[in-house]
């Protein structure tokens, strides 16, 4: 640590702030023609003096020798900026070395001399000082400071305004009055440089490592990654603080978010109308962009909730604490499947899709609902378990539970929460617009029927291939037993050789096996139809009377076989307008709908014809 000597004006290194009794320090914005440590060791006096930014050394100087200190520490002048350790070195230490200071010196130079009484506050809230990002650490790590005008006139004190700081950054008195910053969640302190600005984007973050007591390596050029990578040390440092997560649009109830409706309310939905005004942006991941993304979640506060959830996991499930993995969160939370839809608004093809949408619970809560947990939207991507975020959450989405092993905690799930890939759709793609099934029907997934398809968000990328498997989805029949599934084969086929004239669709009667560790029996009641065991329901033949096709460009069928749900299935053929795309270019867009129908009773002991008299 370099410090300048206020009667000699001579730089000396120290080996730490611990090495010097006293000091004074610096707090102020940086201008034009400031005076660097090169500039001190290589320039004259006189040429000093020529330069803008001497004018606050030398007043900062002999302010710290009329209080009565040897030495001051300026970020302009004792920081060599040339050297990237150093750099490092000092705005990892920054923080501390403004505790350690005696007094600290605040020189706001766009407020006038005259600035007091009931001006104060107005002319404070206007200096470029409160808007600064690394002014926010400095605020809050020295233990008192001494505001000065534009011509070193005196103010006011820190302590002696603590509520007219409060008032202006949002900052309550108690954290400026010295309480542990740890007290406050990361979502508060994040919220406090909400509005904050600095020069370089990468500052953003390392203006705050002090304030979340964490250390990282700086490298500037890297953008926002700086502040993932700030936001991932504070989750390490604090697993249990899931208010890091609590960023985003602040809803009272999921239902408020114009593109989410109830599950139960989509199915009655006949269309879907696409707005360009509302296409939809990339999702996010479970980390913020930027410190902006908390300007509304200064109310989050740690719970202890958190500490019980992964303390007092169901017998034989394996907590883990949040982790980093490549560009994800790989996490435990609760997880409520099933019960909202999203819209997506695309801007190619001009459709509408749904998709179906989870709401994940963090273990926190907001002052205005201190009884309930708030709940955030994922979306389904490709990979298994792996999720996109909305920016929205809701503070009050379900109730607080009081008990030791609440039933909230059974519904615990893995998690990787990413940002959302760029994801190109081709002409030949298949997307799924609506598909929507009843409560008592589980939808279990999908697979893909050639090598290199995925099916993510919705979209089934053909990879160029014209006729043939498109993809099998999975649904469990729950109003039997939970062994009788089906699945539906999606194949496209041609007709009096024009290829992808139509779309053919198997029902294939599917038995899901029974529970891990219970021995393997008949399916029963069999309905006198024959179940392929899942693992090989891909190759298995299909019955006629289970097959219907599509015609292209538009068609509906419905699949009315017992003891399985009535299945509609709708397909239109979407041109696709990009400017990459030929003129012919096209996406094959479905809707379908399982409608549940009540079954009768089937005596155990007299199945054998059941599926002859269904027919």
């Amino acid at each position: 640590m370099r410090l300048l000597n206020v009667h000699s004006y001579q730089i000396h290194s120290f080996p730490s702030s611990d090495a010097i009794e006293e000091f004074a320090i610096l707090s102020h914005t940086w201008g034009t023609d400031e005076v660097t440590l090169q500039d001190w060791q290589s320039l004259s006096r006189d040429e000093l003096e020529v330069k803008k930014g001497y004018r606050k050394i030398d007043h900062c100087c002999k302010q710290a020798l009329k209080d009565g200190y040897d030495w001051v520490w300026i970020d302009t002048c004792c920081i060599d900026k040339t050297s990237s350790a150093e750099l490092s070195e000092a705005i990892n230490s920054m923080f501390r070395w403004y505790q350690d200071a005696a007094i600290c010196y605040a020189h706001l130079t766009d407020v006038p001399d005259d600035a007091g009484g009931d001006s104060l506050q107005p002319k404070l809230s206007a200096s470029r000082w409160i808007t600064r990002g690394w002014t926010l650490q400095e605020l809050l790590a020295s233990r008192d400071i001494i505001f000065f005008s534009q011509n070193w006139q005196h103010l006011t004190t820190k302590l002696e305004s603590l509520d007219i700081l409060s008032t202006i950054t949002g900052i309550e008195r108690e954290y400026l009055e010295g309480a542990p910053l740890e007290d406050a969640s990361a979502a508060k302190r994040m919220s406090w440089a909400a509005s904050r600005e600095t020069t370089r984007i990468e500052d953003t973050a390392y203006c705050l490592l002090g304030i979340f007591d964490v250390n990282m390596p700086l490298i500037y050029g890297e953008g926002k990654k700086a502040f993932k990578r700030l936001q991932e040390e504070i989750m390490k440092a604090n697993p249990e603080d899931h208010t890091l997560f609590a960023w985003g649009d602040i809803v009272e109830k999921m239902t408020d978010i114009p593109y989410i409706i109830e599950k139960s309310k989509a199915a009655e939905m006949e269309d879907i109308p696409w707005e360009a005004s509302k296409i939809s942006q990339p999702l996010s991941g479970l980390l913020a962009e930027s410190p902006r993304d908390f300007k509304n979640s200064g109310g989050f506060q740690i719970h202890n909730i958190a500490t019980k959830f992964y303390k007092h996991a169901p017998r034989g499930v394996i907590t883990f604490l949040p982790q980093i993995q490549d560009k994800s969160i790989r996490l435990q939370l609760p997880v409520h499947y099933n019960t909202y839809q999203s819209i997506c608004y695309w801007k190619q093809p001009q459709i509408a899709t749904l998709s179906c949408t989870a709401v994940a619970v963090l273990l926190c809560c907001h002052e205005k609902a201190p009884n309930c947990l708030p709940g955030i939207l994922l979306r389904s991507c490709s990979e298994r378990s792996s999720f996109n975020r909305t920016r929205e959450i809701c503070h009050r989405y379900t109730g607080l539970p009081t008990t030791v092993r609440p039933a909230i905690f059974k519904f615990r799930e893995m998690l990787n929460i990413g940002p959302q890939r760029q994801l190109r759709i081709e002409s030949g793609d298949v997307m799924l617009r609506r598909y929507l099934w009843g409560k008592d029907t589980d939808a279990m997934g999908w697979r893909t029927m050639t090598i290199g398809q995925t099916i993510p968000e919705g979209i089934i990328k053909m990879r160029g291939v014209k006729n043939g498997p498109i993809c099998l989805l999975y649904n469990r029949v729950c109003q039997v037993s939970c062994r009788h599934g089906f699945g539906m084969k999606f194949t496209r086929v041609e007709k009096d050789g024009e290829g992808m004239a139509g779309i053919s669709v198997s029902l294939v009667p599917l038995d899901v096996g029974p529970p891990e560790g219970v021995k393997f029996e008949p399916i029963k009641p069999d309905f006198g139809i024959k179940w392929n065991p899942r693992t090989q329901c891909m190759r298995c033949p299909v019955l006629p009377e289970f097959t219907k096709v599509l015609g292209m460009p538009s068609d509906t069928i419905i699949i009315d076989a017992l003891p399985f749900p009535m299945i509609t299935i709708k397909a239109e053929r979407v041109p696709l307008n990009a400017k990459n795309n030929a003129t012919d270019a096209f996406v094959d867009v479905l809707d379908i709908v399982i409608t549940e129908r009540m079954l009768p009773y089937y005596p155990k002991d007299d199945q054998s014809n059941t599926h002859d008299n269904m027919h």
